[in-house]
């Protein structure tokens, strides 16, 4: 259950990074509807956003903490090319990253995790509970320390 205080932990903002618009979308919908603890941004390829991360071309620079949920079967540059440019560039490397995928493509998720990301959602699960990323994003807000806003 979301728990929100006048005290409590700071907002998490969340990059959707998603080429398919009707899963980008009901994400989206979703934390819209804690936009207030859940600021969200949507790109539909990696070029946008890198530009949202480092508030390039006429972007807003994303705020910190952050969190980005990543597909990785995007256009042009695919998720894990993202992802290695990601850990290469000193500034965004330690971006917490949640990919998101087909729960049964294993080498998918072990290249996923070479590469650090936090969790790999499957779509799929994601589609039958989607309360669970709220949950799973509130108490990731609530007791892992982020990076400071600055």
């Amino acid at each position: 259950m979301l728990q929100t205080t006048a005290h409590g932990p700071p907002s998490l903002s969340v990059l959707i990074i998603d080429d398919d618009e009707v899963d980008a979308e009901s994400i989206c919908r979703l934390l819209q509807t804690f936009s207030e603890t859940f600021p969200t941004t949507c790109a539909d390829n990696a070029e946008k956003a890198f530009a949202i991360l480092r508030g390039e071309g006429g972007f807003q620079r994303l705020q910190r903490p952050y969190i980005i949920l990543l597909d990785l079967h995007l256009p042009g540059v695919n998720g894990l090319e993202f992802l290695q440019a990601l850990r290469r560039d000193p500034e965004l490397t330690p971006s917490v990253v949640f990919v998101l995928g087909k729960a049964y493509i294993e080498m998918e998720k072990m290249a996923a995790y070479e590469l650090c990301v936090v969790g790999y959602i499957a779509k799929e699960r994601l589609r039958e509970n989607p309360s669970g990323l709220i949950d799973l994003l509130d108490s990731y807000r609530q007791i892992v320390d982020m990076l400071p806003t600055a």
